[in-house]
């Protein structure tokens, strides 16, 4: 069911910005949403808005007034799935500082979180940080987890195996259905120049999906999955990013 939003009226938010001694610093998302083209999310938007109009039209309605209240709806959807990710984000910091009954908001993020949590022990985790506020010279953000774990939970092809050395990752957690998308490796990238309590040897983005899928059986399962990425390609792509937003600030 999609709610009408007719006179819904979206919350303020005052920019994302770290206080880092005297200085106010952007966050690493605020300029990336800032310079970096996302034409997937403009495609989702225009769908979002079909839907709804479809969904709440009659015959007689004023078409024009419908269709400016369809721009609401993709933002709506938004927030509620950003509210999701915070809360995903919450419940993973918990379990990785020890916490042995977190707080899950749905049956997804339970089954998620627990799975990820598994996989992390299978690989013998040892958490450095988790949601921690970091900082560079023009930029700041909070890393999501820098941890100490078998290099081979970041294999890439069957049946491969790396030596059991162990190494220091930079794990960045997703709640975004189905895809990778660039500003999730250009965002690791600008957090691998940030300073921190260890220099990162791995670097990858784990997604918790918000919805359970159903497995051959009928089955839903949650879809927790995860990629390494060679940063070198992305910390050019982060310097663009950075040097276009500090030229037009």
């Amino acid at each position: 069911m999609i709610p009408y939003l007719g006179d819904w009226q979206a919350p303020d938010y005052e920019p994302h910005v770290y206080k880092h001694g005297d200085k106010f610093l952007p966050s690493v998302t605020t300029i990336l949403d800032r310079t970096i083209l996302k034409p997937h999310l403009d495609k989702w938007k225009d769908k979002k808005r079909k839907e709804y109009f479809l969904y709440h039209w009659t015959e007689g309605m004023n078409i024009e007034d419908l269709w400016e209240d369809s721009k609401k709806w993709p933002l709506k959807t938004s927030l509620d799935a950003a509210d999701w990710g915070t809360a995903m984000h919450q419940a993973m910091q918990e379990l990785l500082q020890g916490e042995q009954n977190p707080l899950y908001v749905d049956n997804a993020m339970e089954q998620g979180c627990e799975k990820a949590w598994g996989i992390f022990q299978k690989y013998g985790i040892q958490v450095i940080q988790t949601e921690t506020a970091i900082y560079a010279g023009d930029y700041a953000g909070t890393m999501d987890l820098l941890c100490e774990i078998d290099d081979n939970m970041f294999l890439t092809k069957p049946n491969q195996k790396y030596p059991s050395d162990r190494v220091v990752a930079l794990i960045d957690f997703k709640s975004t259905i189905g895809h990778y998308y660039k500003s999730n490796k250009v965002q690791l990238a600008g957090y691998s120049l940030c300073k921190l309590p260890a220099k990162p040897q791995r670097f990858a983005v784990m997604r918790i999906e918000r919805e359970l899928k159903k497995n051959k059986a009928g089955e839903l399962n949650p879809c927790v999955c995860y990629k390494a990425f060679e940063m070198k390609h992305w910390l050019k792509c982060w310097q663009n990013c950075l040097q276009k937003y500090l030229l037009r600030i």
